[in-house]
């Protein structure tokens, strides 16, 4: 059927049968036949076949089947559920992938790494030093067993790092997007920056490593060797410990959070408020730890569970906006940080 409502902001359509041989349009304002023959009483609509999409044309009162190139398949909108080709556009197969029949594969000689595929002689020197199988073991030390604290690590396989794992090794150190840079950094922040873990190492040892011709990192800068300076050059911020300060001085740090979905996707930027206050704490508490020249700490004990059920995960580089609004990156101390020889250099 077709629909005849002639007032835009009717509440009752009306509608008419098309002619035998037709079917509805898109819209569904008028009847169009199928230029190829292809009628199809089951679908009630022109049947095509697999790697083609159904293309409109108005003016000459027909639909034609046309087929993807090869490096797309049917997708997008599906005008016709009862068929796997029901689809008026074609969608462009991932980076690294050709049409096969209607489904978009690997081209030979390529890996597939999930978000595309990736030239399988560029990516294994990675995957073959920083094997995959270690990368998805995640070791968590000093795990609460009981009433006792069990000094042994216990090693978990990361189904999470298992998905992610080759897509951000080719998305990064192959293809250098800054996003799959970001997702092996969350990566390694998921084995909680450990050194002695296969993705921390790739991260330290390659991906922050600054590459030939190159003057900046391709990810977020997760070690920090030694105590970086930061002055006038860096941070053109005036401080004060005063409450009110005078004008041109702040006591208030302006931090900021850059937030990161798991796949390394940016979110948005937000003020530093109460983000990480997991601990039950006074209103007057909430950004306290904000001002300058201020020393607080809160206690807890939590329960895991609630967070597992909890909004998705994201992650978070902090900054300082200046007073020329420029954000500057501040590296955040781990104690619990492990080294790869098992030693926490950050253990005061």
């Amino acid at each position: 059927f077709r629909d005849t409502t002639t007032e835009q902001l009717s509440f009752q359509r009306t509608c008419e049968a098309c002619a035998a041989d037709s079917y509805p349009s898109r819209d569904g304002t008028t009847c169009l036949t199928c230029a190829s023959g292809n009628y199809s009483d089951a679908l009630r609509d022109c049947a095509c076949t697999a790697g083609q999409y159904l293309d409109e044309t108005v003016t000459a009162g027909t639909k034609t089947c046309v087929a993807c190139s090869n490096t797309s398949i049917p997708g997008g909108q599906q005008f016709n559920t009862r068929t796997a080709n029901g689809y008026y556009e074609c969608v462009e197969c991932k980076k690294g992938q050709e049409s096969v029949d209607g489904v978009c594969k690997c081209l030979d000689g390529y890996t597939d790494a999930n978000a595309f595929c990736v030239q399988t002689t560029l990516i294994t020197p990675f995957l073959t030093t920083y094997d995959i199988r270690f990368a998805e073991q995640i070791r968590y030390r000093s795990v609460e067993i009981g009433s006792r604290v069990d000094t042994e690590t216990l090693p978990l396989s990361s189904d999470a790092i298992n998905y992610y794992y080759t897509q951000g090794v080719a998305g990064c150190l192959v293809y250098n997007d800054p996003q799959f840079c970001s997702l092996l950094a969350n990566l390694c922040v998921l084995n909680l920056g450990d050194l002695d873990s296969t993705v921390c190492k790739l991260y330290k040892e390659v991906v922050q490593t600054v590459p030939q011709g190159e003057t900046e990192v391709r990810g977020p800068i997760l070690y920090e060797e030694g105590v970086k300076p930061y002055d006038s050059t860096i941070i053109k911020t005036k401080v004060s410990f005063a409450t009110n300060p005078v004008t041109g001085f702040v006591h208030v740090m302006p931090f900021f959070l850059a937030k990161f979905n798991l796949d390394g996707s940016f979110v948005s930027i937000e003020e530093l408020k109460g983000q990480f206050q997991f601990c039950p704490h006074f209103l007057d508490e909430e950004e306290v730890y904000k001002n300058f020249g201020t020393t607080y700490e809160n206690n807890c004990e939590i329960d895991l569970n609630d967070f597992l059920s909890s909004d998705p995960d994201f992650f978070y580089e902090l900054y300082l906006r200046d007073s020329d609004n420029e954000l500057v990156s501040i590296p955040v101390v781990i104690d619990n940080l492990h080294a790869a020889d098992g030693t926490k250099p950050n253990e005061s």
